[in-house]
């Protein structure tokens, strides 16, 4: 089926449920950077609020960074080898070096972190690389026609997979925002977490300078007890509701990062 006879199921679609996909889908994405943060802090999912802002913030940040990443990948995939075999191969290892990619934005550089980035570097080296040579090598031929015999080969299984049936019953637009969510949904969450995780400034009360305020939704405020010294969270939940009762807060930068109790036992 060529491009042109591929059915657009995005086109076929009334205007109004589109917006409104696209719509849940923002709120989806600000929804999962939310409950990431509060995962950090062992707090339970319905505690999160989702608002027009920060669906905004979170949609158009991720998108941004989304578009800005895959630009560069399309860019160096599409210019670097000539062979579309190669391309794609090309292609395929830059978006599977997104996610360490991804972690090292949020993180920085950490050397506790150095199976995040062993991971994919090994699937990477063995799958892409070193595969292709030995299956390859009783057939001889340079290092790049091993590797265009290795994509050639592949490609009849690849159409058997549930990307290219999604890509070939609904279309290229459809797919695009279906992968889209899929590592949207993955990178808000993590971008979330790492937030929570590196992040400095908290708000405090003013009559209790040990209990940091982790979200200020619209009609309450959620805060954590943590050890000034150790800078460990406790575990317990203070929730005030906003409008019963006068509450202070001071910006204090030096609280965080704080850390978590689970993860203190794990490290």
């Amino acid at each position: 089926m060529t491009a042109s006879e591929q059915p657009s199921f995005l086109r076929a679609l009334p205007e109004v449920l589109l917006i409104s996909i696209l719509t849940a889908g923002a709120y989806w994405l600000a929804f999962l950077y939310e409950a990431g943060y509060l995962s950090r802090f062992d707090l339970p999912m319905h505690l999160v609020e989702v608002s027009l802002q920060r669906t905004l913030i979170v949609a158009l940040s991720l998108s941004t960074g989304i578009w800005v990443l895959f630009s560069v990948i399309n860019f160096v995939s599409m210019n670097w080898p000539k062979h579309p075999a190669i391309q794609q191969k090309v292609f395929r290892i830059c978006v599977m070096l997104l996610f360490p990619f991804w972690h090292l934005l949020n993180y920085g550089f950490r050397p506790q972190d150095w199976i995040i980035y062993l991971i994919p570097l090994g699937a990477i080296v063995i799958g892409e690389l070193l595969l292709p040579l030995l299956v390859f090598l009783i057939k001889g031929g340079s290092l790049r026609e091993r590797f265009i015999a290795d994509e050639i080969s592949e490609t009849p299984h690849l159409d058997r997979t549930i990307y290219a049936r999604i890509f070939v019953a609904f279309g290229r637009g459809a797919y695009g925002l279906f992968l889209f969510f899929i590592i949207g949904s993955l990178l808000s969450y993590s971008a979330g977490k790492a937030k929570a995780e590196t992040q400095k400034e908290y708000f405090v009360f003013a009559d209790t300078p040990n209990v940091a305020v982790v979200r200020i939704y619209h009609d309450m405020i959620i805060a954590i007890p943590f050890d000034q010294r150790t800078k460990v969270i406790q575990p317990q939940i203070i929730i005030r509701k906003i409008g019963t009762e006068k509450v202070t807060l001071t910006l204090d930068r030096e609280v965080g990062p704080l850390k978590n109790q689970k993860t203190i036992k794990n490290n």
